[in-house]
């Protein structure tokens, strides 16, 4: 008879105890959080609409920019403007060294974003830091 209390017991403690140990994230909604964050005073809102345009500058990502088109589409509902006639806010993606395509235990998966009321750009060394951003 005692032994289903001292179960439910032992889960309920052990279920309350893992949120304790939870860091909080603060009010960016960011997973992984990153190493490092620095929050400016906002100069504005970045307003995202169909007339959203990406770009890629640097090493080649494969097909991932079309997939971030089609997931974009998809999740909002937007048909997103060619990228001649996009004169909304501006995603950049730029990555500053050409790398071989497969990681090394070493390979380096740093990034910076920044973000304006024009658009964000996010800048990695290499194109896993721009995956992993």
């Amino acid at each position: 008879m005692h032994r289903p209390f001292r179960y439910t017991l032992l889960a309920s403690s052990l279920w309350f105890s893992c949120g304790a140990l939870a860091q909080p994230a603060g009010d960016l909604p960011l997973m992984p959080w990153p190493q490092q964050v620095e929050v400016t005073q906002p100069a504005g809102k970045l307003i995202l609409d169909h007339r959203l345009s990406l770009s890629l500058q640097g090493d080649e990502l494969g097909d991932a920019l079309p997939r971030w088109r089609q997931r974009i589409e998809l999740q909002t509902g937007w048909t997103l403007a060619p990228r001649e006639e996009a004169n909304g806010a501006a995603i950049r993606v730029v990555i500053k060294e050409r790398v071989a395509a497969q990681p090394l235990p070493d390979s380096d998966e740093s990034y910076r974003l920044a973000v304006t009321p024009q658009g964000a750009t996010l800048t990695a060394n290499t194109r896993f830091g721009a995956l992993r951003g």
